[in-house]
C-alpha cells in the first residue's frame, strides 16, 4: 500500500531509506496478519519476513498495533496535504470532502489489503480502541489544516466542527464500504456527505 508524506519537501536519502524499511515492515506485517491472524503473528515473524532484526523493528515501531495504525496515519497525513491545497474561498466542508475523496485512492490502490486491515482492526479490541484515539487525533490535524487554509481566528469553532462531522461521515462511509464488497469508497463518501448536508441544511 503506497504511503504519503504530509510535507512537500523532498525527502532526504536517509528519510527515503527509513521509509523503505517502514514499507517493508508494513507489507510483511499485513501479509502475516492476513495469513496467521493478528495475535498469532509475532514481532519476530514480522521482522524475519521483512529481512530485518528484532531490534531494528523496535527502532520503527513499538508494537504490532503501531504498524497497522501507521498505515492509517498515512491516509490522514495525505488528507491534511490535500486540504491545505484546496482554494481558500472553497467552503470548508466541501474542501474536506474533496480532500477525503481524493485521498480515498489510498485504499483503492490495494482494496483487498485495505479491507483486510480494516476488518482486522474492528475485530481486535486493542487495535479498535487505539484507532478511536487515532481518529480523535485526526480531528485536530484536519481542523488545524482547515483553520490555516481559511485563516480563521483562534476563537472560531468552525474548523473543529467541520473536522468532527466530516470525519464521522467518512467513518460511516468506510464502514459501509467494508460491508459492501465491490462498492466504491468515493461513492460512499459522497453519499454520506450528501446526507450530512441535509442534516446540517447547508449548501454544497
Amino acid at each position: 500500500m503506497k504511503t504519503y508524506a504530509a510535507s512537500v519537501r523532498p525527502p532526504t536519502l536517509i528519510e527515503r531509506k527509513q521509509e523503505s524499511v517502514r514499507e517493508a515492515i508494513g507489507a510483511s506485517a499485513s501479509r502475516l496478519f492476513r495469513e496467521k491472524g493478528f495475535h498469532a503473528a509475532t514481532i519476530d515473524d514480522i521482522a524475519k519476513a521483512a529481512g530485518i532484526g528484532r531490534r531494528t523493528f523496535f527502532r520503527y515501531f513499538e508494537t504490532k498495533e503501531d504498524v497497522v495504525l501507521w498505515k492509517f496515519d498515512q491516509f490522514a497525513r495525505h488528507v491534511v496535504t490535500l486540504i491545505t491545497a484546496r482554494p481558500a474561498r472553497e467552503p470548508s466542508l466541501v474542501a474536506l470532502q474533496r480532500a477525503l475523496t481524493e485521498a480515498s485512492e489510498f485504499y483503492n490502490q490495494e482494496p483487498a489489503e485495505a479491507l483486510a486491515l480494516l476488518k482486522l482492526t474492528e475485530a481486535t479490541p486493542s487495535l479498535y480502541a487505539q484507532q478511536l484515539l487515532q481518529q480523535d487525533r485526526w480531528k485536530g490535524w484536519f481542523a488545524e489544516a482547515l483553520r490555516k487554509r481559511t485563516r480563521a481566528s483562534a476563537r472560531s469553532v468552525l474548523p473543529e466542527l467541520v473536522a468532527a462531522v466530516g470525519l464521522e461521515a467518512t467513518a460511516i462511509a468506510v464502514r459501509r464500504w467494508v460491508n459492501a464488497p465491490g462498492s466504491d469508497l468515493s461513492d460512499q463518501i459522497a453519499g454520506c456527505f450528501a446526507g450530512l448536508r441535509k442534516v446540517l441544511v447547508v449548501k454544497p
